[in-house]
């Protein structure tokens, strides 16, 4: 299982503005939702199963086109698809191959997990989605990354609330930040060193949680935490 990354937007608007971007990022969802494709759509051709059976036959598929000759007769053109479906481990997979080939075309992924990573930074879209209409606060979790290009284009589409974006990795300590936005602009950030005392109790902030309960203590020098097993 992927770490998991606790993502908290804090808007500084009215009450109204706060309702207008609350129904924007739920898209077909609940209020309190918060769906990638509000900013960035993922076509709906990309959503194919993605793993080695698709890999395998997009590469013969490949193949199959790149040894058409010019001047083939059909039933020459039929017996070599036949020949390249015969060394796939089912036949129907042949049609998920074609389907990789035309979405790398057009696409440049071959499935959902390519272009997500590519699009949004992170390989699933938002889970555990909550939101706070008096704190005007967002809050969901993602993949392995947070999703800080999402929320500029957020920002960008709603250039006169400010944003302040936070991220934190369950792997406590590491992977954590936070940036200020404004009309698509980084007004300021903040990326402390992982495992510095700083990044820790940011970490911490983040995530709403203690760090002792958690069962860490301060280095003796004052620099980091260590976690003391009980």
């Amino acid at each position: 299982m992927p770490n998991y990354i606790t993502n908290v937007l804090e808007l500084d608007c009215s009450d109204k503005r706060f309702l207008d971007v609350a129904n924007f990022v739920k898209g077909d969802g609940e209020l309190g939702e918060f769906d990638f494709n509000t900013l960035v759509k993922m076509p709906e051709e990309l959503d194919v199963e993605c793993g080695s059976r698709g890999s395998d036959a997009h590469r013969k598929y490949i193949s199959f086109l790149n040894n058409l000759k010019e001047g083939m007769t059909a039933e020459e053109v039929e017996e070599l698809e036949k020949s390249y479906k015969a060394q796939l481990r089912e036949e129907k997979d042949w049609e998920l191959g074609k389907q990789y080939y035309e979405n790398q075309r057009k696409y440049g992924s071959t499935t959902w997990y390519d272009w997500c990573v590519r699009n949004w930074g992170t390989k699933w879209n938002a889970c555990d989605s909550d939101y706070d209409p008096l704190c005007h606060t967002f809050t969901f979790q993602t993949a392995l990354e947070g999703v800080p290009n999402l929320v500029k284009l957020l920002s960008e589409k709603f250039p006169d609330v400010t944003i302040d974006y936070s991220f934190a990795d369950e792997d406590i300590g590491y992977n954590v930040g936070v940036i200020r936005f404004q009309n698509g602009d980084d007004t300021s950030s903040e990326f402390p060193e992982g495992g510095s005392k700083r990044a820790y109790e940011l970490a911490a902030e983040i995530m709403g949680v203690d760090l002792k309960e958690r069962g860490y203590e301060l280095t003796k020098d004052g620099t980091s935490y260590m976690y003391v097993m009980e």
